[in-house]
């Protein structure tokens, strides 16, 4: 499906719902599925729940279609490294990415420990060695919202091979990067991959929790001193959101995408 989602041009949903451990946001996603249940493969409401993640084969090869180079967010609609979700179903979803090296695969997850679980497993039956590098289209990254968060979650993200990226949004508080933003490069010896984009944004929906300027402009200037592309998503401004960067502070008119 297309997407409205700025720095994305596609996103591909072969595994919906989400347990929602480990989620402080208001849940964007549910919400969709609420308003068009098709999305979670359901036509007239979920009764199963969306908390029970479901599988969509019928939607395992839309990748074939899109002849030009596509930036893809994977499993927007849920979580693909949630606990309920079967590694059989994330190898498969797998195995697609790798035959379509054309276009970059931006994977989104809460539970990063379970996520390198599973890109191991995923290794080893590749028969891939660290040495041997990582699928350099997919983008493996983690949801944060505070510092609790950060803390949590990207030290996990940092152990996991490939490249990494980090989506804060929505933003619900100060986050302090600057001890997980390394600058060295990955190496034979040294596996722990840096972060290579970061997204920002503040909350959307009728429920939105207050975004100050200064907890994004804080962000920007992390990413900045470390060299990192870093793509602003919506601010607040005015107590609505805006996508509108005109209308923005200087500092989070930032539209800068990975190479």
């Amino acid at each position: 499906m297309s997407t409205g989602i700025s720095y994305l041009d596609k996103v591909w949903n072969p595994i919906t719902g989400c347990s929602g451990k480990g989620c402080k946001a208001h849940c964007w996603a549910k919400d969709m599925v609420r308003r068009f249940p098709a999305i979670h493969g359901v036509l007239h409401g979920y009764p199963a729940g969306f908390q029970y993640p479901q599988f969509h084969a019928n939607r395992l090869y839309k990748p074939f279609y899109w002849k030009k180079p596509r930036r893809v967010g994977v499993c927007f609609m849920g979580d693909l490294f949630d606990e309920q979700v079967d590694f059989n179903w994330v190898h498969r979803i797998w195995d697609i990415m790798k035959q379509y090296p054309q276009h970059q695969f931006f994977v989104l997850t809460k539970q990063p420990q379970r996520m390198a679980e599973m890109v191991n497993r995923i290794y080893q039956l590749e028969c891939l060695g660290y040495a041997d590098g990582f699928w350099d289209h997919v983008w493996l990254g983690v949801s944060i919202t505070v510092q609790e968060d950060a803390d949590r979650m990207i030290p996990e993200l940092l152990r996991v091979p490939g490249k990494k990226w980090l989506s804060i949004e929505p933003c619900l508080g100060r986050i302090d990067l600057t001890g997980y933003l390394k600058p060295e490069p990955v190496s034979k010896e040294n596996m722990e991959a840096p972060i290579g984009f970061v997204v920002l944004g503040c909350e959307s929906g009728r429920k939105r929790r207050p975004c100050p300027h200064e907890w994004m402009i804080a962000v920007v200037r992390q990413c900045k001193a470390a060299g990192l592309p870093v793509w602003v998503k919506q601010v607040d401004i005015g107590k609505r959101v805006s996508h509108n960067p005109a209308k923005w502070p200087e500092e989070l008119r930032m539209s800068e995408l990975p190479e």
